[in-house]
């Protein structure tokens, strides 16, 4: 195998490894319980458990939704919370898991089976690739690729 395409692999791994964790993309909590006229929350890049974060929503809530009760506000967002908190729970699990297979392609590289490398690889950006892109591990899946490649050449 070529030394070279199995040390770009090998710095492809360590680049992307432990990169992945929350979310810096837009997602958008819907508005919970029937709360119509309400905006949905963004939480890229926010505290979820920073109390500020629930005031600012409660805010939002308010103006949208004048006739609702400070109280009930409250309870909508704390829903909404809940809900963002484990749509982060899932993509954790996600990086988790995507990181794993990584690690056994990166194993599989150096045990020489190639075959068990891209697949793993494959399954890594995949993973990652049901957020709408691949920028951590799609660039490892490309560098076992060419390695690959270079195998069948």
């Amino acid at each position: 195998m070529n030394s070279e395409k199995i040390s770009k692999v090998e710095a492809a791994y360590v680049a992307a490894s432990g990169s992945w964790s929350g979310l810096d993309w837009t997602y958008l909590v819907p508005p919970t319980g029937g709360c119509s006229g309400s905006s949905a929350y963004d939480i890229d890049g926010l505290d979820l458990d920073d109390p500020a974060t629930a005031e600012r929503w409660t805010k939002s809530l308010l103006d949208d939704a004048p006739e609702m009760s400070r109280n009930r506000a409250k309870q909508h967002v704390e829903a909404a919370l809940d809900v963002a908190r484990e749509y982060i729970a899932k993509v954790e699990r996600d990086a988790a898991a995507a990181e794993e297979a990584a690690k056994y392609a990166i194993e599989a590289v150096k045990d020489g089976n190639l075959d068990a490398a891209i697949e793993y690889a494959t399954a890594a950006s995949s993973i990652e690739n049901e957020y709408g892109d691949d920028p951590v591990w799609g660039s490892f899946r490309r560098a076992v690729i060419e390695l690959v490649e270079d195998r069948e050449e």
